[in-house]
């Protein structure tokens, strides 16, 4: 997956300003990337697993600024 997800993150921009927004700049565009991605070890769990773990990426934030951090 490394060698697959090290380029396109190389390649990726993300929003900028603060580290917040990074962080769900990051999630927004990391979502969707997996579908690009080829190869055995893209499998409908994998590609899963970042989706997930994207949106988990922007509720973690929701509930960091829901308690003032």
């Amino acid at each position: 997956m490394l060698e697959d997800l090290l380029p396109w993150l190389q390649k990726t921009r993300l929003e900028s300003g603060d580290y917040v927004k990074s962080y769900v700049s990051l999630s927004r565009r990391l979502e969707p990337a997996p579908e690009r991605f080829q190869g055995s070890v893209w499998t409908s769990e994998t590609r899963g697993f970042f989706h997930s773990t994207a949106q988990v990426v922007r509720e973690w934030v929701k509930a960091c600024r829901f308690i003032g951090a």
